[in-house]
């Protein structure tokens, strides 16, 4: 197992804030913070990771102590450099969680993150990359305003960059539009291998700020991208997929139903989809939902979606209830072995929003040994809204990561109080119980449990 030093002040946890906002996380309570913990791993050659952590970027090695970059000042001289070259960019883009934060190696051994402005002058999204262990970066401007990139799997193509899928609505700013961004290496030299690839008009695809699951999976000539599509006047959010070939650059067909959430309400943007491969061959698209059941999709054949996706298939124990009826924000992983894991927000135990994965071996149930659809990874003192921030990764190795970070809101005005937040100037107070929404509440703890046993185990 790979071990890093704390690094003393270099890296330091992130402050629980009041007791009443603490969490417990039973699926490794033996849990000890780290230089992990600070942001989603990405994991590259000779044992490097990488990780961001707002506006810093740190770098981490076995037996070294942690090295912090400022990502805003690499980002700055790449963008001078490779974007704007003419004036200056004015540095304001979203730090937060609320966008993909995750950094990807591809098997050359070059990092790749992206950059998402906000209410900038820097009108899109840019992709940085990285061949010299993310110390130094270069920029290339997306087709949009955000994105968010394939994270590699054990059934996915990490040769060459990660796939993009860029789309508009971020930062007060909404759209329809969704395209592919995609990439080569020519030589040493990173280029576009076309022009931005429109793929949608119709989408509600926004940022996945919890659960951070694939909107694409790529691998034997072809990118199946998964997306809500905009419908109106029905329950739930319909999910279609489409299909390009990478020889031709072309799509094989115009985008295809795979089925519908199960949220009561319409065209919610919580029901994103996530999309893996099974050892099979086939591929599986678990729906999202907003306190609602996911639905899991196979598609009919191996390795491709033209042929339509099966029925859809309950993910846990529908028929339980109450705990285990209301879920949010799907993270997926398909292990080695086709062990299918989801780690998501649950929200039926008295009111907790909790921490939870779901698991299905190979040809079993979703039930644990104890018998239950779902184990709580992490579980919250305060019985209120909280979102999770929750990201899955997966090493070359197969060692799995799952990132997150307790982000309570809907807070009474002791809590808010406590928070030092209750003068804010922007809240919204129309909570039939007295609470308010506050924009600016902090981020707790950020915590990276490991799995070397196909999610079976954390610590």
């Amino acid at each position: 197992m790979i071990r890093f030093l704390a690094g003393l002040a270099l890296i330091a946890a992130p402050a629980a804030g009041p007791s009443a906002f603490g969490f417990d996380i039973p699926a490794a309570p033996g849990h000890r913070p780290g230089p992990l913990d600070a942001g989603s791993p990405g994991v590259g050659p000779a044992g490097l990771v990488c990780l961001r952590d707002g506006s810093s970027l740190v770098r981490l090695r076995p037996g070294e102590r942690p090295e912090r970059l400022d990502l805003t000042a690499l980002a700055r001289t790449a963008i001078a450099r490779d974007v704007m070259r003419t004036g200056d960019w004015d540095e304001r883009w979203d730090m937060s969680l609320m966008v993909d934060t995750t950094i990807q190696f591809d098997a050359r051994g070059t990092a790749f993150t992206l950059l998402i402005p906000r209410y900038s002058n820097l009108k899109r999204a840019v992709l940085l990359w990285s061949r010299d262990g993310c110390r130094s970066w270069r920029a290339a401007p997306l087709a949009s305003r955000a994105a968010t990139m394939e994270k590699a799997g054990a059934f996915t193509d990490r040769a060459g960059p990660p796939t993009i899928v860029s789309y508009e609505t971020h930062g007060g700013y909404t759209g329809k539009r969704l395209w592919l961004d995609l990439f080569r290496w020519q030589g040493d030299a990173l280029v576009r291998r076309a022009a931005p690839l429109l793929a949608a008009d119709d989408s509600l695809l926004t940022g996945n700020h919890s659960g951070g699951g694939n909107s694409t999976w790529t691998g034997q000539g072809r990118i199946v991208l998964v997306y809500p599509a905009a419908t109106a006047g029905k329950q739930g959010a319909l999910i279609v997929s489409r299909e390009l070939d990478l020889r031709t650059l072309a799509w094989a067909a115009p985008a295809a139903p795979v089925g519908r959430s199960t949220t009561a309400g319409a065209n919610d943007n919580h029901d994103l989809p996530a999309i893996a491969r099974l050892p099979s061959g086939r591929l599986i698209t678990v729906v999202g939902a907003h306190h609602a059941q996911f639905r899991l999709f196979e598609s009919r054949k191996a390795g491709t979606t033209l042929s339509g996706w099966g029925a859809p298939q309950p993910v846990g124990d529908p028929a339980r209830g109450g705990a285990f009826a209301e879920y949010s924000y799907t993270s997926l992983n398909v292990a080695r072995d086709g062990t299918i894991n989801i780690v998501a927000r649950a929200e039926g135990r008295g009111g907790h929003y909790d921490l939870v994965q779901l698991r299905r071996r190979p040809n079993g149930s979703w039930l644990w040994p104890d018998g239950q659809p779902h184990r709580l990874i992490a579980a919250p003192k305060r019985h209120a809204y909280a979102a999770w921030r929750q990201r899955v990764s997966e090493a070359p190795d197969g060692t799995l990561y799952l990132f997150f970070s307790y982000f309570p809101n809907r807070l009474s005005p002791v809590e808010a109080t406590a928070m030092k937040v209750a003068r804010s100037g922007a809240r919204d107070c129309t909570q039939p119980d007295g609470r308010c929404w506050y924009p600016d509440v902090p981020t707790f703890a950020t915590r990276t449990l490991v799995s070397h046993d196909a999610g079976a185990t954390w610590e």
